[in-house]
Order: structure tokens, then C-alpha cells, then sequence
């Protein structure tokens, strides 16, 4: 059967935001929530833990941190699950007449280096963020455990030293990558082009990302953001989603922020920008929501799992910061015509719900 768990990065912009961080996020996030809720279906929160931190020691009475926290509670209380998710740049960051300046010198979290001796490594950065979460979250539920990671902008890459880190940590499910995914970025690009045609698979820190192997106990399981099967045809596919998205009647836009790569000069080109919607794939988000294509990309991993006997995963990514009246409609459209297309087919999970799955395959 084909497991899908639908995520929420839930975070702030990297760059601006304009508005509160509870009008930026939460309420975004709680509006998400209560819409899956409706129909059915859990979600799996991976809660930026960095920014909360750094809002505590600079902006100690921002009710934002203490807003996101009862947000976590109220997740898990309600069924669904919440991972780590870090973006170590708000480390670097600092206030200034109460405003952000942002610094994304350290953008990824390998570029925080994984020397033991140092307090701030990489290793300690993910310590710090479960600890904090199963902190926060065990005395509701004992049996909660920070075992999922998604990199900060998908930057996983370099990942044999991350591997090493997150295993150390108990942290042993990884959904980052996603099939055909590429940013040629110096400070924070990743290349998942040659990731194998699987939806998942288990992976050692000693080969990477990219060599599947045999589950075992010193091992991560790779559960891949879901993708459109064929480059070949991305410029046609993004098109009709494009229109399908067109003719639906579209409601006002509110701008919440933005990230740093739309910051005054640091805007990319025209070429480059056309040649990221090109060739890039189609992917499973409900980001800037088309149903069409949600449930294109469903269709083709249905199709591939009934020829496999074992349980198959997908995951599905979106930005509450990010949505819009019509993604929550869109979104909404989806659950409801998946469901009816491929009843039996598919079930909606959490990453927690994958862990309890494969707990016996990884041999622990």
C-alpha cells in the first residue's frame, strides 16, 4: 500500500517577514490543520526549532516562541506528529532596534562544522533540537520520540558527516530529498539527480544519500518528498497545472514575507529563473496548490506500488507561511478526490506512524 505523509515546514521566511511571527506561521499553520483535521488526515510538523531558540535570547517578550509551543501541543494532542526541521542561519542572526537582520553566512548546517570541540557544532545544533522537542512534547505524550529530520532548504548535501550526526542523535528517518531535485548554489544548492527510482529506501553514512542498502541498525531511511516521474515533459506538465490553476477563480494574495534569495539584490535572472521552472520537477506540494497535479504525481506512485508487495512511502511538502486562500481550496480538493480515486490504495500517515512500520525492518 502506498503510505503518504503529508508535512508542513514550519518555520518563519529566511529573509522578511512582514507580518508577526503568529500571523507569518501559526495561524497559517493552525488554519492547515484544522483543514486535514476535517478530512482525516494527520500531519507531521517539521518545526524550525532554531528560530524559537534565538527569539527567547533577542526578543524575550515576543509571545511568538510560547505561540508556536502551544501550537506544538495542540498537534499532538489532535494525532498528528512533529520533527526536526533546522535552519541554523538564526544562530548568526541578530536585532537591531527591533528588527531582524538576517545572516546566512552559515546557511546550511554542515557549514557549522562537526568538530566535537566545538559547542556550536553541527552535532550539538541537532542535540539541542530534540532534546527541546521531546521536552516539550513527552509529558503529553510519553511515547513521542524525535526520530525524523528535514534539512533547512533542502541542503542535506554534503551528507556523510550529517548521517553520522543525525544516527548518533537517534534520529534515523530523512525526508529531504526529492527525485531530480537541483540548485546549483555554492552556499546552498543540493543535487538529487541521481537519487535512485525508489519512493524510499535506507541509506549508510559511510556510501550516502544516493547508495540504497539493506535496513539495518546503523542505517537512515530515506522517505522522498514525491515528484513527477519524467523531466522530459516537465515544461507541458507545469503548463496545464498552470492553466488548471488559472481557471479556478483566484482570491486575494497576502504577502507574508519573503526569503533571501528574493532580497534586493539577490534577485535571479530571467534565464534563471526559466530554467529552475524547466527543469525542475513537478512536486508533491501543496504550495502554490493545483489538485490536478497532487493527484497526478498520487496516480503514478499507485500505479508503481501494485507492483511491489511491501509497503511503499511518499511524503508531501508545503509552507504554511507561504499559503493562500486558494492552496487551502486546493488542498481540500485534493483529500476529497483522492480519497474517492484511490480508496484502498493509499493510507495517510505520520512520519511517527513510518517508524512504528519499519522499527522491525531496522532491526532495533
Amino acid at each position: 500500500m502506498l503510505n503518504i505523509c503529508i508535512t508542513a515546514d514550519h518555520e518563519l521566511f529566511s529573509g522578511e517577514n512582514k507580518l508577526s511571527g503568529e500571523n507569518v506561521t501559526v495561524k497559517p499553520t493552525k488554519r492547515l490543520l484544522a483543514l486535514l483535521e476535517e478530512q482525516g488526515i494527520p500531519v507531521t510538523l517539521f518545526t524550525d526549532v532554531c528560530s524559537l531558540e534565538r527569539y527567547r535570547q533577542l526578543l524575550p517578550d515576543d509571545p511568538f516562541p510560547e505561540l508556536m509551543e502551544e501550537q506544538l501541543r495542540d498537534a499532538v494532542k489532535r494525532g498528528n506528529d512533529v520533527q526536526l526541521h533546522i535552519h541554523p542561519h538564526w544562530y548568526d542572526s541578530t536585532v537591531k532596534d527591533g528588527k531582524w537582520n538576517i545572516d546566512i553566512r552559515r546557511w546550511r548546517l554542515q557549514d557549522w562544522g562537526f568538530n566535537p570541540d566545538d559547542p556550536e557544532n553541527a552535532q550539538s545544533i541537532i542535540r539541542k533540537g530534540k532534546n527541546y522537542l521531546e521536552a516539550t512534547l513527552k509529558p503529553l505524550e510519553p511515547g513521542y520520540r524525535c526520530i525524523g529530520f528535514r534539512a533547512g532548504g533542502w541542503c542535506v548535501q554534503p551528507e556523510q558527516q550529517l548521517l553520522r550526526a543525525l544516527l548518533n542523535e537517534g534520529i534515523w528517518i530523512d525526508t529531504t530529498v526529492f527525485r531530480g531535485g537541483y540548485n546549483p548554489s555554492p552556499d546552498s544548492g543540493f543535487d538529487f539527480r541521481q537519487a535512485p527510482h525508489l519512493d524510499s529506501w535506507w541509506v549508510s553514512p559511510d556510501t550516502g544519500l544516493m547508495v540504497p542498502l539493506e535496513a539495518g541498525p546503523d542505517r537512515i531511511f530515506e522517505v522522498t518528498i514525491g515528484s513527477g516521474s519524467n523531466l522530459a515533459v516537465n515544461i507541458f506538465a507545469r503548463c496545464i497545472y498552470k492553466m488548471d490553476r488559472a481557471l479556478t477563480k483566484r482570491k486575494p494574495v497576502i504577502s507574508r514575507g519573503s526569503s533571501h534569495d528574493q532580497q534586493p539584490g539577490s534577485e535571479r535572472s530571467f534565464g534563471r529563473r526559466l530554467h529552475d521552472w524547466v527543469s525542475q520537477p513537478v512536486q508533491f506540494s501543496y504550495d502554490n496548490a493545483c489538485a490536478r497535479a497532487m493527484l497526478d504525481i498520487v496516480s503514478h506512485y499507485v500505479r508503481k506500488d501494485r507492483n511491489q508487495s511491501k509497503d511503499s512511502y511518499i511524503s508531501a511538502i508545503g509552507h504554511p507561511k507561504t499559503l493562500q486562500e486558494d492552496d487551502y481550496l486546493e488542498l481540500e480538493r485534493f483529500c476529497i478526490e483522492a480519497r474517492r480515486r484511490f480508496d484502498g490504495a493509499l493510507r495517510f500517515v505520520t512520519i511517527r506512524d513510518i517508524a512504528e512500520m519499519e522499527i522491525q525492518n531496522r532491526g532495533i
